[in-house]
Formats: C-alpha cells, sequence, structure tokens
C-alpha cells in the first residue's frame, strides 16, 4: 500500500501531465489560423506562378470604380499541346484577387483551374488537362474574385465566353 506522502505526489504527477497535455492540445486546436492555414482550408492558394504584369489592358469602364475584369478574344491551341500560352490576368489595382477556371461546358471539361491570383500580376503560361478533339468549342473562362483581406470573402465573379480553336 501507498503512504498517504506517495499517494499525493502521484496525484500532483498526474495532475501535472494531465494538464500539460490539454495545453498542448489546446495550443494545437485553438490557435487563430494564419492566412496561408485559411487559404488552405479552404482550398485557396495565392499562386506561385503569377508573375508581375507591367502592360496596360484597355480600359472599357469609363474610369468607374470596382473590379475590372479583362476581355478576351477567340483563342487557338494545338490539339497536343501540354501548355497554353494565354494571359490570365488581375489588373493593377484590383479590390481582389481573381480566380480563373476554364471550361469547355459541351465537353464537360475543365482545361485550367488557376490559383488566386494578386492585383497587377498575371499567368502567362500553364498546363492544360483534357483538351477535345480538333475542332470550335465554346469557352467559358469563369473568374472569381475574393477579398484581399485574410477572410478571403467569395465576392462577385464574372464569365467571359469566347470561341477555343482546337487545331
Amino acid at each position: 500500500m501507498q503512504s498517504g506522502k506517495n499517494k499525493k505526489r502521484s496525484v500532483w504527477v498526474v495532475s501535472g501531465i494531465s494538464l500539460v497535455v490539454i495545453l498542448v492540445i489546446g495550443s494545437i486546436f485553438c490557435r487563430p489560423d494564419t492566412k496561408q492555414e485559411k487559404e488552405m482550408n479552404r482550398g485557396l492558394v495565392i499562386s506561385s506562378d503569377a508573375s508581375d504584369w507591367g502592360k496596360e489592358l484597355e480600359d472599357k469602364s469609363g474610369r468607374d470604380s470596382g473590379i475590372k475584369i479583362p476581355g478576351y478574344g477567340e483563342l487557338t491551341i494545338d490539339q497536343n499541346a501540354e501548355t497554353f500560352h494565354m494571359s490570365l490576368v488581375n489588373p493593377e489595382g484590383n479590390p481582389c484577387y481573381l480566380k480563373y477556371t476554364l471550361e469547355i461546358p459541351e465537353a464537360s471539361e475543365v482545361l485550367y483551374d488557376s490559383e488566386l491570383i494578386e492585383p497587377g500580376k498575371a499567368i502567362t503560361e500553364f498546363a492544360v488537362d483534357n483538351l477535345p478533339e480538333k475542332g470550335d468549342y465554346e469557352l467559358f473562362i469563369n473568374i472569381g474574385t475574393y477579398s484581399l483581406d485574410k477572410s478571403l470573402e467569395s465576392m462577385n465573379g464574372a464569365q467571359v465566353k469566347t470561341i477555343l480553336h482546337v487545331v
């Protein structure tokens, strides 16, 4: 049998170990998320493939404030291409990140899904998946917008329709 002194010591040791375990678990689960962790938890990551975009885009907004969305004309790609040379731009001064998804609705295929692009940057070359057979296809360029603060709140979006020529 344990003496009263040994019993008291055992209780203190077990209590101390329990307290340490609780503190460790609490620090893991109760700490505030960093911006990068929040982005990853929502599947949103700032693109490391985007580079500075120094070109001016024609402003057709009449100088209205708000989110600037680039327009796109008809595009052409070789059927055997592994990369697409196209500029996915987030114009300088935009109050948000842009995220592009290129989709051919009639083929139910997503060709590319970007990460978040910072204002003043662009992705100018990217790998493409699921290119259809040779032909002309309606291409939807879906552009999602996300706030620049750490919440990355979804804002409005846009859809630009164009024609993709697969040759």
